[in-house]
């Protein structure tokens, strides 16, 4: 399942992906931001995956990367900060490789809430 909602006084889309995850998934919810036309351009993302469960093949995960470079289009920016129990797990670090090329789009990996935002609000 993932929730989310903006946050109007962070000026953060808080984001939380609970139990099992499939692609899909977070393909719909990749549409339905980019869809959005009351978020900000210049987006602050925090997904939450902590309590998460997903198993992702490689080419899972560049289908998604694809998505998220098409839908940056529609963003002047990107700031994505993702709170993970393990960021070595390999989807997070393989997203993390091929997500660096775009040019719009920052995204580092948390296990600490607070330095989540903290970044988000440097950015």
């Amino acid at each position: 399942m993932i929730s989310y909602h903006y946050n109007d006084s962070s000026g953060i889309l808080e984001t939380r992906f609970k139990d099992m995850i499939d692609p899909k998934e977070i393909l719909e919810f990749m549409q339905a931001i980019n869809k959005n036309e009351e978020l900000p351009r210049t987006l602050n993302v925090l997904i939450d995956i902590r309590e998460a469960d997903y198993v992702f093949e490689p080419i899972s995960i560049q289908h998604i990367v694809k998505a998220n470079f098409r839908m940056n289009r529609s963003f002047k920016q990107i700031n994505n900060a993702m709170l993970a129990n393990n960021p070595n797990e390999p989807e997070i670090a393989l997203y993390k490789q091929y997500v660096q090329s775009s040019q719009n789009y920052r995204f580092e990996i948390f296990d600490d809430k607070d330095e989540a935002v903290k970044w988000l609000k440097r950015q």
